[in-house]
């Protein structure tokens, strides 16, 4: 597997060379005070080079393959015992059978990949003073992490609900945050990551989903632009700023 510094080079330098591209998902946000909607970034598998957009660097395939990871229907539960809905992550190992250890205490699962920069300005103007849904502040500088577009694996890892247990945490690595085991992680087990006390779940009169919705749009040229809460920009698509490196 590449390192994390590999796969954030690699992510800034496909955004930056221009051959990042708007995918069928779209991420949609609204609160009280900010709604604003957007595709997410697709761009070529660092392993195979097919098109890509929820588990960046790497397509689903290459993912098990290489990183030990899958995306799937979460196994978590409401307060009913009713299973949600929405993705998590699991720990995949093909060459594996059901059961085996997959990652070791204090072993990097992946890195949190995403939009960096050294100011909390570009967060405030998404979501005002609401929890960012797939952010990351890092240690003490001011440099903040957002998962919302530029969508690496990582970032679809649930937390716990009560009921369980939280088997990851993060560890702050300039430029990056790595997500880290705290304890063994079998085949097959749902990834679960601590994300701090600052974190909101389940904020009142908040909603974001990620969904397929704008597909046609994209197919047929008309993908929608970054519709920002200013309401700046025009209708042609405009990536992400690539990452800071």
């Amino acid at each position: 597997m590449a390192s994390g510094q590999e796969q954030l080079d690699y992510v800034a330098e496909v955004i930056a060379s221009g051959r990042a591209e708007p995918s069928a998902y779209q991420f949609s946000y609204a609160s009280p005070t900010h709604s604003w909607s957007a595709p997410l970034v697709a761009i070529p598998c660092i392993e195979c080079g097919k098109r890509t957009a929820r588990t960046l660097p790497y397509c689903p395939r290459c993912l098990g393959m290489v990183a030990h990871c899958r995306l799937g229907r979460t196994e978590l539960r409401d307060a009913r015992g009713e299973r949600y809905a929405f993705l998590g992550l699991f720990a995949h190992d093909p060459s594996q059978p059901a059961g085996a250890r997959v990652f070791a205490p204090e072993q990097l699962v992946l890195p949190y990949l995403g939009e960096v920069r050294d100011s909390v300005d570009w967060l405030t103007e998404r979501y005002g003073q609401h929890t960012v849904p797939y952010g990351f502040k890092h240690g003490a500088a001011q440099r903040y992490t957002d998962s919302a577009l530029i969508r690496g694996a990582g970032a679809s890892i649930n937390t716990a609900t009560p009921a369980l247990r939280n088997n990851l945490v993060f560890r702050d690595a300039e430029p990056l945050a790595a997500i880290v085991a705290t304890e063994p992680i079998y085949n097959g087990d749902e990834l679960l990551l601590d994300y701090g006390p600052y974190y909101k779940v389940d904020e009142p009169h908040v909603a974001f989903e990620t969904s397929t919705r704008a597909a046609n749009a994209v197919r047929s040229g008309g993908a929608p632009g970054f519709r920002r809460p200013t309401n700046r920009g025009g209708t042609a698509w405009v990536p992400p700023l690539p990452p800071l490196r």
